[in-house]
């Protein structure tokens, strides 16, 4: 178990503006609107940001990463050929909480810590943990860093969740309606972990909803475990009948 995390490259503001439609849009272009894997340099090459260094953010944070390579996934998918705002911003938050990012998810993966042992509380997020003090409390623990660090990766991550639309109230429980995106996000969780080896050779519905408990996804979602088993569920089956991840090949 990691104790400290690292900021990585999450310092860079990735410029987003007032929705996530910056990013996924990179995203896809980065793709050249394909769903095929890419080399992280042609990646990089076809995204079209101005600053280079910004690349970072999408590369190591929200995409899947293995060796010098970017995978198609679920989540590439959706940025590809998926135009509803509203859907893109939840599936982007759900990708950079689930903190599976291959190269870098693991040393990074504060966001997924915060959001299990913080923000979900009683089968939903509550808006007061996405709080300055709350936010600067958890990475003063739990982030290795210096103060000047620590705070931009604090404002990075609350701008993003405030630009998904999550910070209108200052307290109580958000809802994050996840029957809409629940399955998308399943089926990114999924991928990535098939391409990690997470996930036997021959995955049943069973290895599925066992890894979406003992990940402990249905917190990512911001719902009861309950809820999330029966989003899990439906879509377990479906995600099988196309052949998983196998489906991309």
């Amino acid at each position: 178990m990691v104790t400290k995390f690292l900021p990585g490259s999450f310092t860079k503001n990735f410029g987003n503006g007032l929705d996530f439609r910056k990013l996924t849009t990179a995203i896809a272009n980065g793709f050249q609107g394909r769903l095929r894997n890419t080399s992280r340099k042609d990646w990089r090459e076809s995204a079209g940001n101005p600053d280079r260094a910004r690349d970072l953010i999408p590369l190591n944070f929200f995409l899947y990463n293995r060796d010098n390579d970017v995978l198609v996934d679920e989540f590439v998918e959706q940025c590809v050929r998926n135009s509803d705002p509203v859907f893109l911003e939840r599936v982007s938050l759900f990708a950079l909480n689930l903190a599976n990012s291959g190269t870098e998810g693991v040393l990074t993966g504060w966001h997924n810590e915060f959001i299990r042992t913080v923000a979900w509380k009683n089968g939903s997020w509550h808006a007061e943990a996405f709080s300055q003090r709350s936010l600067d409390n958890f990475i003063n623990k739990n982030v290795d860093a210096l103060p000047k660090t620590k705070t931009k990766i604090r404002n990075n991550y609350r701008h993003l969740v405030k630009i998904a639309g999550l910070l209108e109230a200052s307290s109580g429980a958000i809802d994050l309606q996840p029957w809409s995106w629940g399955p998308s996000a399943c089926r990114i969780f999924w991928d990535r972990l098939t391409y990690q080896g997470g996930l036997p050779s021959k995955v049943t519905k069973a290895s599925l909803l066992s890894a979406f408990v003992e990940n402990e996804i249905y917190k990512l979602l911001g719902c009861s475990k309950e809820l999330g088993l029966k989003i899990a569920s439906s879509t377990a089956d479906e995600y099988l009948k196309v052949g998983s991840v196998r489906r991309y090949q």
